[in-house]
């Protein structure tokens, strides 16, 4: 069991630390892997950024996780949210996941970057107390 998920503008921007990750995921003590529940809860605040609403970024956010939850067998959670930066000239960072089994982490990671073709600069980073296998990556719409 793990949880897949794609975050856009994962990087600091320039001259800011980078913040400290929030939990994702949690996970409740299970005897064997089949039987292990996570259940995916999006922070209030994301490093410096407060969780926002804007419409055209919600759908995109909803769509990404419904894709995310394509990939993933006995698909348990998808979530999905928006975070701000502290000025309005701050990019956008989106949130979506899916919890499931994936049986190829490394497979449907590459899979998941294909969903995602604006996404650039990609590169491996520490998944984390859940394990598997993680990259991050930069990517820009038009705006």
């Amino acid at each position: 069991m793990m949880a897949v998920g794609a975050v856009l503008g994962c990087t600091p921007q320039s001259g800011q630390p980078a913040a400290a990750p929030s939990p994702f995921a949690s996970t409740q003590p299970a005897t064997s892997p089949s039987t292990i529940r996570a259940r995916l809860e999006t922070p209030m605040r994301l490093g410096n950024r407060s969780g926002f609403f804007s419409r055209p970024l919600m759908f995109l956010t909803a769509d990404n996780a419904r894709q995310l939850g394509r990939l993933v067998e006995d698909q348990r959670d998808v979530v999905g949210r928006v975070y701000n930066g502290e000025t309005d000239a701050d990019y956008a960072v989106l949130v979506s996941a899916a919890a499931g089994t994936v049986r190829d982490e490394e497979a449907t990671l590459d899979q998941v970057f294909r969903l995602f073709p604006r996404v650039r600069s990609i590169r491996a980073v520490d998944p984390g107390p859940l394990g598997g296998v993680a990259r991050c990556g930069s990517g820009r719409d038009d705006q």
